[in-house]
């Protein structure tokens, strides 16, 4: 996760050196800083998600709930690698794969939805075998953590679908003029 979290930085340097300099639309640079801001939400909840573990005993956690966190661990590392895979293609200028991407990304979000919800529930069962409320509720955090993360994974896809959808209609607009003016 971290090392994802790292080429995610990676992308959001890119596009603060390439992209905001690039675009000279105020539109675009306002929907660029608060896409940017997403991915620094993104990381901070993966490092928060991260750092949580050092607080749980998880070897201690039934099995049951264990599956649960597992489960929102690889949505959320599906959704971070969806979300760059859809900047590499909105940087390409690949619009339609990007979208489809952002798309996908919401679906990862859902799934995690109900992966919490499913998660909460068998943290009832935890307060048998945790030796502590604390623990239970650093297991609580961790499970919140994780679903969050998709959260703001969702938030940046809905941020790169409205730049596309502006860039694509400032694209169609230029075309248009240069039609007219062959005319």
């Amino acid at each position: 996760v971290i090392i994802l979290d790292t080429e995610a930085d990676n992308y959001r340097r890119m596009i603060v050196e390439d992209g905001i300099t690039r675009f000279a639309d105020p539109i675009v640079r306002e929907d660029v800083r608060l896409l940017l801001r997403m991915l620094d939400r993104v990381s901070e909840w993966i490092k928060a998600g991260a750092l949580h573990l050092d607080l749980v005993p998880y070897l201690s956690v039934s099995s049951n709930t264990r599956s649960k966190i597992e489960e929102l661990v690889k949505l959320a590392v599906s959704g971070i690698q969806t979300l760059v895979k859809a900047l590499r293609e909105l940087v390409e200028g690949n619009f339609e794969k990007a979208l489809n991407l952002c798309l996908e990304i919401e679906k990862i979000e859902e799934n995690a939805d109900r992966a919490l919800h499913e998660a909460r529930k068998s943290l009832i069962e935890e307060e048998k075998t945790l030796k502590s409320v604390v623990q239970l509720m650093f297991l609580k955090d961790l499970i919140e953590d994780l679903e969050k993360i998709t959260d703001y994974e969702e938030d940046a896809g809905d941020i790169v679908i409205a730049l596309i959808h502006h860039l694509k209609t400032r694209t169609n607009n230029i075309d248009s003029a240069v039609q007219h003016n062959r005319l």
